[in-house]
Parts: structure tokens; C-alpha cells; sequence
């Protein structure tokens, strides 16, 4: 996914993917070794330096070992928070949807805003005073997509369609 620049100009986010073996249950009752790319949420310095591994999207649970997805990453106006999208804690029982790092705490935390399962959410970008996020709320009008894009207030935790069903990629005017 696209890098997203912190607002001070100090930082480049980004996911970083590592080769792993993983053991999961697959099919069936039996559990299977996989190759698999599990991604970090990783933040580096313009110049190249100073790399630091912010969110690893490691998952294991009792012998388990598996990822959750951390996807398009996109720092808030403050730089205090970073909108990605992702199916943790636990990728058996959750989408790939729209969540919340706090950088200076680590904590990832879902919003909790409305999908429509399994399709998720995408394309996160705040607004340039830091106030509202649009994403992407996927959905579905037969085998096409329909996608539509969503404002979302995380301090008040409200969300509203600011689209039709066909919109993705939204984007906030600088002014």
C-alpha cells in the first residue's frame, strides 16, 4: 500500500512485510504449515534512517501462528494517530476494517463503524484539520461492487454515507 507521509514531514508510515512459516487450521479439523508475509506497520525517516517497527501483524493463538492484515496506513493531521485498515486482533473473527493505531501507545483499536461481511473497508483519509476520516464502506448490488464512501467522527463516534453506491478513493480539499 501507499507510504503515508506524518505531517511534520518527519516520518514516512508504511507496511513493511516479513517472510514467515505460519501453522493454521486450514480446511477440515487439521492444521497446515504456511509460507506466508506478515506485515509490520514500520515508520523511517525521509533520509532513510532511524527505521522503527511500529505494529507487527503477528497473530498467534494457543499453537497457532498466523497474521492479521495491516493495510494502507494514514497518519493523522496531529501525527498522533494512524487510520489503517486491518482484521486484528484475531483475523478468524473479524474483516479487514477500519482501526486506529495510537502511535504513542502501540494500541490498535477497531472503530467499530458499520460493513457489510466479509467486504470490509478501504481507503482511509483524514480530514486536514484532523476532525473527520472518510474511508470506503464496501458493499455489493448483485456480483457488482458498490462501494461508498463514509464520514467518520472518532470523537463522537458517528458515521454518515457522504456518497452513492460506485465512489472509492476519497480525498479532502487542502482548504
Amino acid at each position: 500500500s501507499m507510504p503515508s507521509w506524518s505531517p511534520d514531514g518527519q516520518w514516512i508510515y508504511y507496511i513493511e512485510t516479513v517472510p514467515e512459516r505460519g501453522y493454521f487450521p486450514g480446511g477440515g479439523d487439521s492444521a497446515a504449515r504456511y509460507a506466508m508475509e506478515v506485515p509490520i506497520l514500520t515508520r523511517i525517516r525521509p533520509d532513510g534512517s532511524g527505521a522503527e517497527k511500529l505494529k507487527s501483524g503477528r497473530y498467534r493463538s494457543g499453537p497457532y501462528t498466523w497474521f492479521f492484515w495491516l493495510r494502507q496506513p494514514r497518519v493523522s493531521p496531529d501525527g498522533r494517530t494512524v487510520a489503517l485498515l486491518s482484521d486484528a486482533p484475531d483475523p478468524s473473527k473479524s474483516d479487514v476494517v477500519l482501526q486506529l493505531f495510537d502511535v504513542k501507545t502501540g494500541k490498535l483499536r477497531p472503530t467499530g463503524v458499520p460493513e457489510i461481511a466479509p467486504l470490509g473497508h478501504q481507503d482511509p483519509a483524514w480530514r486536514p484539520d484532523g476532525k473527520l476520516l472518510l474511508y470506503v464502506k464496501n458493499g455489493r448490488d448483485g456480483a457488482r461492487g458498490a462501494p461508498v464512501i463514509y464520514r467518520f467522527d472518532p470523537a463522537t463516534k458517528k458515521t454518515a454515507p457522504v456518497s452513492a453506491p460506485g465512489y472509492m478513493q476519497p480525498s479532502w480539499s487542502p482548504d
